[in-house]
């Protein structure tokens, strides 16, 4: 009964209930992660953080799947239309990012792909995955839950600032709030969870692997586009979002 009781009280709690702990949850996460991955640098070790992401992908989505608001059946094909929608910016991004240097040693690639997969698990099980459980109704969103949920994961960014100087994480939280604005479109179009975090993995595995390539962008396919890239890649999130929910109806006005 206590089980049953508390699946009720999350279900039909209001929307400023579940926007408290929604909010609270990835705040948690973000700060677990940001801690984590403090403990590698200071370690000097690579493996602490995306156990970590990992585990909280993991434990975020047996959460979903024991309460029974997440099936299997429920889950869209990875084949579709849509999928045509997030491989043109992987292409994209393989034109500006891509290049050759020197191998950098099978256990830096091994650690770069771990950490871009742990990554995307992490970050599409909380901020899309349990986004739509909460906020979707019928296949759609009310406009300002979709928009919070995008400067949510944007805003999470800002434990980069542990690493990275103001001004670079700034162009990060920008390039998360388009970015999040297309991946919430494509899984509320696609209904595929497997389809966001196929390509969610591919960015960062495409970018992480260019920094370790070609730390200085000497070996870019394309220099001079170096710079447009989160320009031209976050324009095409934007307006292949916009023109995707609005003939789809996929905002509640």
């Amino acid at each position: 009964m206590k089980k049953l009781r508390k699946k009720s009280i999350t279900l039909s709690a209001s929307r400023g209930r579940r926007w408290l702990y929604y909010s609270l949850c990835c705040l948690g996460a973000s700060l677990l992660v940001l801690a984590c991955s403090l403990l590698d640098e200071s370690l000097g070790t690579r493996l602490i953080g995306p156990l970590a992401r990992l585990t909280l992908a993991w434990t975020a989505f047996s959460m979903a799947r024991q309460s029974g608001l997440y099936r299997f059946q429920e889950e869209g094909p990875l084949l579709s239309p849509w999928l045509v929608m997030a491989l043109l910016p992987l292409l994209m991004a393989l034109v500006f990012y891509g290049g050759t240097g020197p191998f950098p040693g099978a256990e830096a690639l091994f650690l770069t792909i771990f950490s871009a997969l742990a990554s995307a698990l992490w970050e599409e099980v909380f901020f899309r995955f349990w986004g739509s459980i909460l906020f979707e109704k019928e296949g759609r969103y009310r406009a300002w839950d979709f928009i919070l949920m995008a400067l949510l994961f944007a805003l999470m960014h800002l434990t980069a600032l542990a690493f990275a100087p103001p001004s670079q994480v700034m162009v990060q939280m920008v390039f998360a709030l388009v970015s999040a604005l297309f991946l919430q479109t494509l899984y509320a179009l696609s209904h595929s969870l497997r389809l966001i975090l196929l390509f969610h993995f591919g960015l960062n595995s495409i970018t992480a692997l260019s920094g370790l390539l070609c730390p200085k962008g000497a070996g870019l396919f394309f220099p001079e586009l170096a710079a447009l890239a989160p320009l031209i890649l976050g324009g095409y999130f934007a307006l292949s979002a916009a023109l995707a929910a609005r003939r789809k109806s996929l905002l509640i006005r």
